[in-house]
């Protein structure tokens, strides 16, 4: 009930809202490039597809690297061993990586690219001069069947923030996070449950909300819908008609409860 309220108030659809229509349509166009089917239907399908294109964007500028590397060894290539090779290359990426986003999984191993699995990303972390060899050379394009299921890695991508989004809370099996595009905080869980509790369009910049928000993410996790509205109407995060709305069905629960 109260979700219901604070989304018509705020009314922002990842899939329809202008903010994130061309962030869609861009991972669109990205995953078709590449033949890969990646569901977009719900909201826990737009952060999973966010996901799955940060992988994506990691890939590419990693072989990039590999590629801008080996031109800049062009003469003396062929001369090299495959370790030199790699450790030349190794340079540039470290430097690349500074600029990427990652997570650890569970054993605590770097994960760059969330739809492949432990094995490939260490050779993308440390082995990139494999891209050169016939059996690797084809993950270029044609690296859809190597692919595996995002979900392995659990709500690490999410925990460590792998994708463009504010973590407020983090437990063993949930994480709470804002979503500064849809003014939203959000509650994923290890079932893949997603809530949402839609803000005010009118609220500004992250920094000086975080206080508040924490506010709202113990309405999130309480289980009772009195001490959530409570949590709700002590914010400055929803507006007014909102808070009138809430305070009307604060009233009718409040009596229920007598």
């Amino acid at each position: 009930m109260i979700e219901t309220i604070l989304f018509k108030a705020n009314k922002i659809d990842v899939y329809k809202d202008r903010n994130t229509k061309q962030i869609v349509a861009n991972m669109r166009q990205a995953f078709s490039m590449h033949k890969l089917e990646v569901k977009m239907k719900s909201e826990f399908d737009f952060f999973n597809a966010l996901i799955f294109h940060e992988g994506l964007l990691n890939k590419s500028r990693m072989e990039a690297c590999f590629e801008d590397a080996r031109r800049d060894l062009f003469d003396y290539w062929d001369n090299l061993s495959y370790q030199e090779r790699n450790r030349l290359v190794s340079l540039k990426n470290d430097e690349l990586k500074n600029d990427l986003r990652y997570f650890k999984n569970a054993q605590g191993k770097y994960i760059w690219i969330a739809f492949f699995d432990e094995l490939l990303n260490a050779l993308y972390d440390k082995e990139l001069a494999i891209l050169e060899l016939p059996q690797y050379f084809k993950l270029y394009r044609n690296f859809k069947e190597r692919t595996i299921n995002i979900d392995q890695y659990g709500l690490e991508p999410y925990k460590q923030a792998y994708i463009d989004i504010h973590v407020i809370k983090r437990f063993d099996d949930a994480v709470i996070f804002y979503y500064a595009n849809t003014k939203s905080l959000y509650q994923v869980d290890a079932t893949n449950k997603l809530r949402r509790f839609a803000l005010s369009k009118s609220i500004g910049k992250l920094i000086p909300l975080k206080e508040e928000l924490e506010i709202i993410a113990q309405a999130m996790l309480s289980e009772h819908e009195l001490e959530a509205i409570d949590y709700l109407l002590s914010s400055t995060l929803i507006d007014d008609k909102t808070k009138k709305q809430l305070s009307k069905i604060q009233t009718k629960l409040a009596r229920k409860s007598k």
